[in-house]
């Protein structure tokens, strides 16, 4: 058996790129957040456990000490894996309200929430980096899937409720 993707399954993965990139398109994301490890070798389950580390960090920050119960006030996001078998890295489009940045403001005044985020992506990951940026373009939700037609990719992403604990 190779491991190299049948052409059926890049098809597949390409139809579903396509797909989800007209269903990016329709959401009014906030932000655009790379959260990448500098490891060379990080391995799925790590990716995806560092990701969940960090968005209950995220909304801990945002909605205080009982943001589990807070489920309609959650980060809204998706998260879309890039480069796994080198150079791991999260293309995290996210939906931050004017109501979230506010209350966040008052909870926590000299903070900017752009560094709360980075500063615990580093915390979970100490070798990570994070870029975040204020979405001001529409081209964000093709960039973020760019390699989406690979099917590994496409079968990797991650939309926010899948961390939900309900």
């Amino acid at each position: 058996m190779s491991n190299f993707p049948s052409p059926d399954d890049r098809v597949f993965a390409k139809r579903g790129r396509d797909e989800m990139r007209r269903w990016l398109s329709e959401k009014h994301f906030t932000h655009f957040v790379t959260l990448a490890f500098n490891e060379p070798e990080v391995g799925k389950m790590r990716m995806r456990q560092s990701l969940k580390h960090w968005d209950a960090c995220a909304n801990r920050a945002l909605l205080g000490k009982r943001w589990r119960k807070k489920v309609d006030e959650r980060l809204n996001w998706i998260a879309i894996p890039e480069k796994q078998q080198a150079n791991p890295h999260w293309h995290v489009l996210m939906q931050i309200l004017p109501d979230q940045f506010e209350e966040f403001e008052e909870r926590e005044p000299y903070l900017g929430f752009e560094d709360v985020l980075s500063t615990l992506w580093r915390k979970i990951v100490p070798s990570g980096t994070v870029d975040v940026q204020l979405v001001e373009s529409k081209g964000a939700h093709t960039y973020v899937t760019k390699q989406l037609n690979i099917p590994e990719n496409f079968e990797d992403f991650v939309v926010f409720w899948e961390f939900f604990e309900l």
